[in-house]
Formats: C-alpha cells, structure tokens, sequence
C-alpha cells in the first residue's frame, strides 16, 4: 500500500513540492514505523519530508526521515519551507 501510494504521487510534474519540515523539540522521542510495524526511536529535530497531506485517524501523518519513515502527530510537524 506505501509503494503504491508513492509511486502514485511523486515524480510527477502534476504534484506540487512540498517544502521541508523538522520534527518539533529536541531529544529524543518514539515514532511509529509502518514499513517494520514498529516503535522506533528517533532524535527530535532533525529534518522530515511530510508525505501524506491529511492525517490519519489517529491525527498523524506520514513522514519520511533518514533512513526511515514514520508516523508522527501533525502537531509534531514544523515547516521549514524550501532549502
């Protein structure tokens, strides 16, 4: 379902980018991983790619970090705009 979904909406000219946000705080935190099913730890502040615009039922949204996405609170999510 997550490479679908991805292959459906990037690269293509039609979509719009969407700018670069962090995770809000500093120290350290646990984020759901929907590729592993897990809880994974993960440093505040460093900087995530928002990939689904409308939370989920849970209000989180889809990230993708270094080396990982997760599924953190839309509340979590600080725009940093475009590098």
């Amino acid at each position: 379902m997550l490479l679908s979904y991805l292959m459906a909406t990037t690269g293509s000219a039609d979509v719009e980018p969407i700018p670069y946000q962090m995770i809000s705080g500093s120290g350290i935190d646990w984020f759901y991983d929907p590729v592993t099913r897990t809880m994974v730890e993960t440093p505040r502040g460093i900087e995530i790619i928002q990939i689904t615009e409308v939370a989920d039922h849970k209000g989180r949204v889809l990230v993708r970090a270094p080396f990982q996405f997760l599924m953190i609170p839309e509340e979590e999510v600080i725009d940093l705009g475009f590098n």
